[in-house]
């Protein structure tokens, strides 16, 4: 999961426990953050559920923006990926955790394939990306990807 979209979650829901007193949400979303940042899943968790509970069981009739359910929201949010959000051992790894490098490669990618006038078939758009790989990168990682493939035919 990605830690700066993790953080914004834990602004929101600071918000959302003190609608009324930004001032007061603004230490606790930096608590909330340290936390997170430092691998304190459990005690982030259990503030944000204790927070929700104070705040009481959302109501069907709430929108989505009530306090009640953003803050219920979250609690579920970061108990349901517990396992996804262990940042400390991400970057003792080497790890990004952001998404950034993800979804500038998708969008560099993309641009390749998604062009006007471009229509490919499965084998077509493999072969593409595999070459748009190898450009970008300008190491030795695609050549492992072709020693896998069947050389094609070249009609004479």
């Amino acid at each position: 999961m990605d830690y700066y979209h993790a953080a914004e979650h834990l602004h929101e829901a600071a918000r959302a426990a003190y609608p009324s007193n930004p001032q007061a949400a603004d230490p606790l979303a930096d608590n909330w953050v340290t936390l997170l940042w430092e691998g304190q899943r459990d005690e982030l968790i259990e503030q944000l559920t204790q927070m929700s509970r104070q705040a009481g069981e959302p109501l069907e009739s709430d929108p989505p923006n009530h306090p009640r359910k953003v803050l219920a929201t979250n609690a579920g949010y970061f108990e349901k990926h517990k396992e996804h959000i262990d940042y400390p051992a991400y970057r003792a790894k080497g790890w990004p955790i952001g998404s950034g490098i993800t979804e500038s490669g998708v969008k560099r990618f993309g641009k390749r394939v998604k062009g006007s006038e471009q229509f490919w078939n499965v084998s077509g758009v493999q072969a593409i990306l595999a070459l748009q790989s190898k450009w970008l990168s300008d190491d030795e990682q695609s050549t492992y990807y072709w020693l896998g493939r069947p050389a094609k035919a070249r009609a004479a």
